[in-house]
């Protein structure tokens, strides 16, 4: 019977989505804080997230899919709401807008979107390694200029209206070096005294309104170890263009912009030029850093002037010998009279490779020489951050310049006297086999420091002391804090954990096991999730994982053998006070070790004390930072499990059994192991299918465990008591009619609670509900009656398809859970959807059935779905749906885009 009559509506992502996690791209320039809003903005895979450092988790996201990764994030100054740039691999270019101002940091909801606003395909120039967006306001409406340059060693340059989102102009420069492009930055070149806006939210300060509406100045830097500056040509045709693009005049016709052209070249770099920021000062000259791969940083005065005025011939020569006697760099000329650039100092602090330098740029306060703060990072060994200030740093700006309408007064120095910038701070990490950062910049009231490193982690450094002490004194610190996290790879599997779902475990090719719990909130008094533990760093990319209990999980990775590891005291301790989890009736009498460690030459994590190695520093009762979930939450291997000849794709655990499956080449490889939970020793072997099997999955009490394979089939079997094999065969797909088997690959599988029931998710885009052909022939499904089934054919039992669902695409999971005579059953697609429908009658008739959307949906295949387990079982009703539970119903899942989520369902069952 299918279940044809299923209504679909569109689910509202603030009600359900109580928690998103997901890493940083590894990019250079994957992060951008906004100013307005106080919120971290940074690519994850092919998303954008937004990270509010006050409540230290996500709280939004892009909705739409996008092609490619994120490679490059920018803030678009001057915009009415929030406005962020993104470059995509695929070449795209995006601006998406911040549909929702308020964070509502008292609960764990994903509220803010980011809907986009103008999105220009790319052509077959390929990726783009960095680009910029600048908003000029012009009467017709809001025009944006777009600069990417990518792999082709050519610069595109687009002008668009965010009104309509109709592309109205596009210009290519070709570069005669043909040098690749490592940073591109567009800079206005004229700034009148900034107008404050009222704030759109309680994070910060807002932005400034629109500045400028002349075309930009470019800069770029590449492999040719110079700094590039581009400017438009001014002469009267194009000064009449420049003129009809600003004023945006709707007669039909677009309006190219002026062809740009190089007017300078600032040589000085010894290696590639991997970074470049720009901050324009009170008296309207331009700060302009650039990092190279040398690890030196090169600060740079651009002094220009208004081309479309007139000079005499003697205000030119003052504008180049103003400050060239007190220099001994010669200063660079800028070609057809716009200015000279001076450089400022050379700032040498790195090792290696710098990744990224950012100005302070206070949004209602326009700095002076003396006020000027910049923040720089390499990606190298040195795992480093500084903050760089002039050695006389106006004390007053970082106290007074955020919270008053004046500007504050300067302090008084000798003019003659000479500028030396000095290292304020120095962040970073310290020991470990870790790469370096690959962005750092201020918050917008210059209080914090924000960073990510090579593998995706956000960190966060709060200054703490006195006022003036944050502006350049000494009597404060800086204070590393928690920080939202996740993997940077695709995340291949979850695994409540088994005795009351207190928390999820998530696995990924990123060689990491992480563990995510509710924290409470002293101040709401309610559980926010985060990521609260590491427990394993590996050297081969993960494939699957298995809670066992609350202190023991298993994971396998692209390797033959299964790893089985168990919480150290110290931080099960820890946990336990954290999330305020109770007494632990399962730990009481088990032996644990204090702390866990990954050795210098080793593979996995092994006791601190086997490796006579120092202690790792005691745990406080806040939640760790990135520094210490990487390296002191890791939980030791306390047994590894061989038996399988191929890569293992998949299991399955409980409090007394573990079943694992490997990658099959032969029929024999694709037998599932049983194995024992209590000794680790292998039980029995399961030889059934003849291709891969994709998953395993146990019912709630343990007694009948269920393999699908990649050959369409699947088979059950049943717990034995007293016998000397644990498990026997009950059924298998061949007993069932040719009409109800699958036509593709089966993906995925689960059971319904508390019922001998089960689900089938296929490539074919159907997911099939099977029970007993006869019901009163199968066993107690709690499992405590002995079994007497054979391996017989005359004894096996058939079973049947219940019903049908169709689904509009590839099923790649599925999960189910039975609450208040309903039936919720979770599918998650190749496109990334994930959909729930809920049904409300007996097993045999399906009825209507009320499809929701869940959104934010992955951007790509869904790998697993599962809800949390009850924390103790319901009774069951006759026909399998189970009574009502305190907790809420969640629903975590995982996928190729990096994301891990959690749903809560709660109120679909209520509706």
């Amino acid at each position: 019977m299918d279940g044809t009559s299923i209504s679909s509506k569109p689910d509202d992502c603030s009600s359900s989505t109580v928690y998103m996690s997901a890493a940083v791209n590894q990019c250079r320039k994957a992060m951008v804080c906004c100013p307005v809003t106080g919120l971290l903005v940074y690519g994850a895979a092919s998303r954008l997230l937004c990270y509010c450092p006050k409540s230290g988790r996500v709280v939004g996201c892009s909705r739409e899919a996008s092609r490619g990764n994120v490679t490059c994030v920018r803030c678009v100054l001057g915009a009415t709401t929030p406005l962020y740039f993104a470059a995509y691999t695929s070449g795209d270019v995006a601006l998406w807008e911040l549909q929702q101002h308020q964070c509502n940091t008292a609960t764990g909801a994903v509220g803010n979107m980011l809907v986009r606003r103008v999105h220009m395909k790319g052509g077959a120039g390929g990726s783009v390694s960095s680009g910029d967006c600048v908003l000029l306001s012009g009467g017709g409406g809001s025009i944006v200029v777009v600069a990417t340059g990518g792999l082709d060693q050519h610069i595109n340059i687009t002008t668009a209206s965010l009104s309509t989102g109709d592309v109205l102009s596009t210009q290519t420069i070709s570069l005669r070096s043909r040098s690749l492009i490592l940073e591109l930055r567009l800079l206005q070149q004229q700034f009148p005294p900034p107008v404050v806006i009222p704030p759109t939210c309680d994070l910060a300060p807002p932005l400034t309104t629109a500045r400028d509406n002349a075309m930009p100045l470019l800069l770029y830097g590449g492999d040719d170890s110079k700094l590039h500056i581009f400017a438009p040509k001014q002469d009267d045709s194009n000064m009449q263009k420049q003129q009809a693009l600003e004023k945006h005049e709707t007669d039909g016709k677009i309006h190219a912009p002026a062809p740009y052209e190089e007017v300078a070249v600032l040589p000085g770099h010894q290696d590639w030029v991997t970074a470049i920021d720009a901050i324009t000062l009170r008296n309207g000259d331009v700060m302009v850093a650039s990092g190279s791969k040398d690890g030196g940083i090169r600060v740079w005065r651009l002094q220009l002037r208004d081309n479309m005025s007139v000079e005499t011939s003697s205000m030119k020569q003052d504008l180049v010998s103003s400050t060239a006697s007190q220099l001994r760099v010669k200063p660079v000329r800028l070609r057809g009279d716009k200015g000279q650039a001076v450089l400022e100092t050379v700032l040498c602090g790195h090792d290696g490779w710098l990744a990224h330098v950012s100005w302070l740029n206070l949004p209602d306060y326009t700095p002076c020489e003396r006020s000027l703060r910049l923040v720089s990072c390499a990606q190298t060994e040195d795992r480093a951050i500084i903050v760089w200030q002039p050695q006389y740093y106006d004390s007053n700006v970082a106290s007074n310049g955020n919270s008053s309408s004046t500007p504050p007064q300067e302090t008084n120095y000798d003019e003659n006297e000479e500028e030396v910038w000095v290292e304020a701070a120095r962040l970073g990490e310290v020991g470990g086999n870790r790469e370096g950062f690959y962005s750092a910049m201020f918050s917008p009231d210059g209080t914090a420091v924000y960073g990510h490193s090579y593998q995706g982690g956000l960190h966060h450094w709060n200054y703490e002391g006195d006022s003036t002490a944050t502006s350049g004194g000494t009597s404060g610190v800086w204070q590393p804090q928690p920080t939202a996290s996740g993997h940077f790879m695709p995340v291949v599997d979850l695994s409540w954990e088994a005795t009351a779902g207190r928390y999820l475990l998530t696995t990924s090719l990123d060689q990491t096991t992480r563990l995510h719990a509710p924290v409470m909130d002293a101040h709401t008094k309610q559980g926010v999730w985060h990521e609260v533990c590491r427990p394993q760093v590996h050297g081969y990319d993960m494939s699957c994982v298995a809670s066992v209990g609350v202190a023991s999980f298993v994971a396998g990775a692209e390797e033959k053998l299964l790893r089985a590891f168990a919480a150290p005291t110290q931080l099960l301790d820890r946990l336990a006070r954290l999330c305020e989890w109770g007494h632990i009736a399962e730990i009481e009498g088990r032996e644990f070790v204090e702390e866990a460690a990954v050795p210098s030459l080793g593979l996995s994590n092994k006791s601190v004390a086997d490796q006579q190695q120092e202690a790792m520093p005691k745990f406080t009762e806040s939640r760790l930072t990135e520094d210490s979930l990487m390296a002191g939450s890791l939980w030791p291997e306390v047994c590894k499990l061989y038996g399988h000849g191929h890569e293992l794709v998949c299991t399955a655990a409980t409090a007394h059994h573990i079943a694992t499956a490997c990658r099959a080449t032969a029929p024999p490889d694709a037998a599932v192991i049983i194995w024992s939970a209590a000794s680790w020793q292998q039980l029995q072997v399961l030889a059934h299918h003849r291709l891969t099997v994709t998953q395993l999955c146990f019912t709630a009490h343990g007694d009948k465990l269920l393999t699908v394979s990649r050959a369409r089939t699947w088979a059950v079997y049943q717990r034995q008591l007293h016998q000397d094999v644990p498990f026997a065969l009950l059924s298998h797909s061949g007993l069932a009619e040719a009409a109800e088997q699958h036509s593709r690959i089966i993906w995925a599988a689960d059971w319904i609670t508390n019922a001998d029931i089960f689900l089938t998710a296929s490539r074919d885009k159907t997911v099939a509900v099977w029970g007993p052909a006869d019901p009163a022939s199968t066993n107690d499904s709690t499992g405590q009656q002995e079994s007497t089934v054979g391996t017989s054919s005359e004894e096996l039992q058939p079973w049947k398809t219940r019903f049908t669902l169709k689904e509009p695409d590839e099923v790649t999971a599925v999960a189910v859970s039975a609450v208040q005579n309903a039936w919720i059953i979770a599918t998650g697609l190749s496109c990334g959807r994930v959909r729930v429908h809920v049904f409300r009658s007996c097993i045999g008739v399906p009825g209507t059935a009320v499809t929701h959307e869940l959104f934010p949906s992955h951007h790509s295949t869904v790998r697993r779905l599962a809800f949390r387990p009850e924390a103790s079982p319901s009774p069951t009703a006759s026909d399998g749906t189970a009574h009502s539970q305190e907790q809420p119903l969640l629903l975590a899942s995982c996928g190729n885009d990096n994301l891990a989520c959690i749903y809560d369902c709660s109120r679909f069952v209520r509706e």
